[in-house]
């Protein structure tokens, strides 16, 4: 799923958790703060001269456009493709197909991208939410309790 479809699936109970990596003003949500996710532009180790296209998940995604507003320069003029998935955009920057905005932590071993020094990171807040409830099953709490000591150090790495 999409990251904007995620608030409406916990809503209907079609999953228990969500992460996002922007806060939700909801009611009878718990939002557990996670850590911090960096962002960075990622381009194939080849140098095949397609830096005027991004490689995204889909048009209504707003990363892109936030990652480059918080840049202390001028906007850069390019061009989107969609490949729905990250592992199906960094797949495309390996192939040299553009360059992409991604989680650092999804490329630090890949060997085939190189993270551009072109453009500074930029991080994100991210958190974890699900419904509010009188009691929380032990399971649940096991979740919510692996979630918070496990998601930073992974975002980090």
């Amino acid at each position: 799923m999409q990251m904007d479809e995620l608030p409406a699936l916990l809503s209907r109970g079609e999953v228990d958790f969500i992460v996002m990596d922007y806060h939700l003003e909801r009611a009878n949500l718990e939002c557990e703060y996670l850590g911090q996710e960096e962002l960075v532009i990622i381009e194939s180790k080849k140098d095949v001269g397609r830096n005027d296209i991004i490689l995204d998940h889909n048009f209504t995604d707003q990363v892109t456009e936030s990652f480059f507003r918080k840049q202390k320069r001028k906007k850069p003029v390019y061009r989107r493709s969609y490949f729905s998935d990250c592992y199906g955009i960094i797949n495309g920057v390996e192939l040299g197909l553009g360059r992409a905005i991604i989680s650092s932590h999804l490329v630090k071993k890949n060997k085939l991208v190189k993270i551009s020094k072109e453009f500074k990171s930029l991080s994100l807040d991210v958190f974890l939410y699900y419904h509010s409830q009188p009691f929380y099953s032990k399971i649940q709490r096991s979740v919510v309790e692996e979630l918070k000591k496990h998601v930073a150090a992974n975002l980090s790495k």
